[in-house]
């Protein structure tokens, strides 16, 4: 049928995990569900902290968007493409997606699952906080630190941290259009 020969909207899923752990593979039941309506539905691995700081992880969301775009095996249609994350994940969505970028990287829609957008004074709660440090011996304030490579995350550029306020300006023109086109195109 015509529906199957594309070309067919992108999500990028970008996994959790404290930018120093996680795996592409904790979406892939979504990225099934995905592709059953018609959607290229791909994840990735990212470099993690601290062996690589900030912009790396940024840099590899960008190298996947431009693969997926003009690699003909996948029919990407370029000017459907979303970033999906969850906490870490989903704040590289925002670095990597939110800056005006060369055109072979832009997306059209961000999902964010829970994701911190300003880490200049971002923590975890004290229970999610101690979870981690029982686990990682980090808490999450160690954990902006090595992603950023600075003594404190208030030492960081706010370029790299996107505070609310360029959020707003960035998120509100395109408001209410992110999940309804994500999740209703299959649908139709």
């Amino acid at each position: 049928a015509n529906k199957d020969r594309g070309p067919f909207p992108l999500i990028l899923c970008l996994h959790g995990g404290g930018w120093s752990m996680g795996s592409r593979r904790s979406f892939h039941k979504m990225m099934r569900e995905f592709a059953a309506r018609q959607f290229v539905a791909a994840s990735m691995e990212y470099r993690l902290a601290p062996g690589a700081r900030h912009p790396a992880q940024a840099d590899d969301i960008r190298a996947a968007l431009r693969f997926l775009r003009e690699d003909p095996r996948w029919k990407v249609n370029p000017k459907q493409v979303a970033l999906l994350g969850a906490s870490a994940g989903a704040h590289l969505a925002l670095v990597a997606g939110l800056p005006e970028t060369n055109p072979r990287e832009q997306v059209q829609a961000i999902v964010d699952i829970s994701g911190p957008a300003d880490l200049r004074d971002w923590r975890m709660s004290e229970t999610a906080d101690r979870t981690l440090q029982k686990t990682t011996g980090k808490s999450s304030r160690d954990l902006v630190t090595d992603l950023l490579n600075a003594r404190t995350a208030k030492d960081t550029a706010v370029g790299c941290l996107m505070g609310p306020a360029v959020l707003a300006r960035l998120i509100l023109p395109i408001a209410g259009l992110v999940a309804v086109h994500l999740f209703m195109r299959g649908h139709n």
